[in-house]
C-alpha cells in the first residue's frame, strides 16, 4: 500500500490502461449479457431514428416503433447523436468514450466523502469500475443504464457537496443539482 500512495502515475497508468481495454472491448464487440446487450441495442434502433425524426410521433406512438419499457431519455440522447452520424458503430463509439467519465464521477464521489485517504487508493478503487461486466457491456453498447449511472453519480456529487457545507436550512445550487440530476437518473 505504501508503494500505491507513492506512485500517482502507476495508478493513472492503470486507470488509463483501463480504459483503453474498454476500447479493444468495443472493437471486438465484446459482450457478456450472452447476447442481451447487442440485442437491445439493435432492436431499439428504429425507435431512436424515429426520435430523431418525430420526437411527437416516436413517444406516442413507441410499441410501433419499438421501444422498450424503459423511460426515453436514454434514447432521446442517443437520438441527439444521430443529428451528427447515423452510422450505428459511430454512436456506439460516441457513447463508449462518454461512458468512461464513469469511474471519474466515481473517484470524485469518493474524493468528495473521504477527502483524508489517499487518491491513489480513491483513483485504483474507482478503476475497478472497468472490470465488471455489466458496466462493460452496457458502455460497449450504448445502454442506458449507463446513462441513468451519469445522471445518479452527478447527483450524489452535488449531494455530498451541499452535504459537507453543513447548511441545511438553505437551498443552493448543489441541492437543486443534486435534485435534478437524481430526477434525470430516474427518468
Amino acid at each position: 500500500m505504501k508503494y500505491i500512495n507513492n506512485n500517482f502515475n502507476y495508478v493513472i497508468f492503470f486507470y488509463f490502461l483501463l480504459s483503453l481495454s474498454l476500447l479493444v472491448g468495443f472493437y471486438f464487440n465484446e459482450d457478456a449479457s450472452a447476447g442481451g446487450a447487442p440485442h437491445d441495442f439493435y432492436a431499439t434502433w428504429k425507435f431512436n431514428v424515429l426520435l430523431k425524426e418525430n420526437l411527437y410521433y416516436a413517444l406516442t406512438n413507441s410499441r410501433l416503433a419499438g421501444a422498450t419499457d424503459h423511460f426515453p431519455l436514454g434514447h432521446l440522447i442517443v437520438s441527439l447523436a444521430l443529428f451528427f452520424t447515423n452510422e450505428k458503430d459511430t454512436v456506439r463509439l460516441i457513447f463508449c468514450i462518454l461512458f468512461l467519465s464513469i469511474p471519474y464521477l466515481f473517484y470524485l464521489n469518493l474524493k468528495t466523502k473521504f477527502p483524508k485517504i489517499n487518491s491513489n487508493k480513491l483513483l485504483l478503487f474507482a478503476s475497478l469500475i472497468f472490470l465488471l461486466p455489466a458496466y462493460r457491456y452496457s458502455a460497449i453498447w450504448t445502454s442506458d443504464h449507463n446513462t441513468a449511472s451519469i445522471f445518479f453519480l452527478l447527483s450524489t456529487l452535488f449531494f455530498l457537496r451541499w452535504e459537507k457545507e453543513k447548511n441545511y436550512n438553505t437551498l443552493n445550487l448543489n441541492i437543486i443539482l443534486n435534485v435534478i440530476f437524481l430526477v434525470l437518473a430516474l427518468y
